[in-house]
């Protein structure tokens, strides 16, 4: 088996030939779309904020307020703070 390698290795190699790009793939990458999408990145804001809002709405916050004190909010809001920076940052550099 790696005789059949080194021989398929060797005529690669010996039958090698270079095809010019002349800038085409540079091209090609700067015609493609974006990998984010300006409403996908809507859609996870708006996610994180009904998420978080059900979450208060539906109690949630009683429950960590009885357990952590409240200590654990200003970390909560902090951290949410920090997530909604996180995702405009992505979303609003330079492209």
């Amino acid at each position: 088996m790696k005789d059949k390698k080194d021989l398929a290795e060797h005529f690669l190699q010996t039958h090698k030939q270079e095809i010019e790009d002349n800038g085409f793939s540079r091209r090609v990458m700067h015609r493609l779309p974006d990998r984010y999408d300006y409403w996908a990145a809507a859609l996870h804001i708006v996610g994180v904020i009904g998420g978080v809002g059900l979450f208060i709405y539906l109690g949630g916050m009683e429950i960590f307020t009885n357990v952590w004190s409240l200590q654990f909010i200003g970390i909560l809001l902090g951290g949410i703070s920090l997530l909604v920076l996180w995702f405009h940052s992505l979303y609003t550099r330079e492209r």
